[in-house]
């Protein structure tokens, strides 16, 4: 069984989004990075910073692709420099 992760939609988590379990995709540590940040703000700053895949361990899917990742996920896709206009 895999989980999607609530703030960049990657969909292949192996642990729930909770209790300190790190998302491979977008780096979010739940239970600490969104104490005090939604999950909401937190994608926002993620596409800010180009949508990198975060875990140095293990490398991203063949042929993924972070736009339709969030698209997939039900995520609206606002362009960083499209916010800042």
């Amino acid at each position: 069984m895999y989980y999607t992760c609530p703030v960049c939609g990657y969909d292949k988590l192996e642990e729930p989004p909770t209790d300190y379990n790190i998302c491979e995709c977008c780096g979010t540590e739940f239970g600490y990075h969104d104490a005090n940040c939604s999950h909401e703000e937190l994608r926002r700053l993620w596409i800010a910073d180009g949508m990198p895949w975060r875990d140095r361990r293990i490398p991203p899917p063949p042929g993924w692709d972070p736009v339709a990742q969030l698209l997939r996920a039900g995520f609206a896709y606002v362009p960083a420099a499209a916010k800042n206009r």
